[in-house]
């Protein structure tokens, strides 16, 4: 638990408020390239790099970390119907605060 969480169980939007504030603070997001796909991955041992190729651009790193999730595309439940539905589902993506490129 965050000593500084208002609860034990933080709602969403403590959290993520949390989770921004450390990755400004951190630098985490400096070498992170979002809303690309990668097309491969290849370790160079003599180098010590990996050399990765995404639809952004060619980029090397140190480390590479495996993050596209099982969650990243939504799975509509089998539903009668449900294609046609306009109105809120939970299950669609949405950008956080209008943006695209990463929380």
């Amino acid at each position: 638990m965050n000593p500084g969480w208002s609860r034990s169980f933080s709602g969403q939007r403590e959290i993520q408020e949390y989770l921004l504030r450390v990755t400004r603070r951190y630098r985490v997001r400096d070498n992170h390239v979002f809303g690309c796909e990668v097309l491969s991955a290849r370790w160079i041992g003599s180098a010590a790099r990996w050399r990765i190729e995404t639809t952004k651009g060619v980029f090397t790193a140190g480390i590479l970390v495996g993050a596209w999730g099982a969650l990243c595309e939504p799975a509509l439940p089998d539903i009668k119907g449900i294609e046609g539905f306009k109105g809120d589902l939970p299950l669609r993506p949405v950008e956080p605060r209008g943006r695209s490129d990463g929380p």
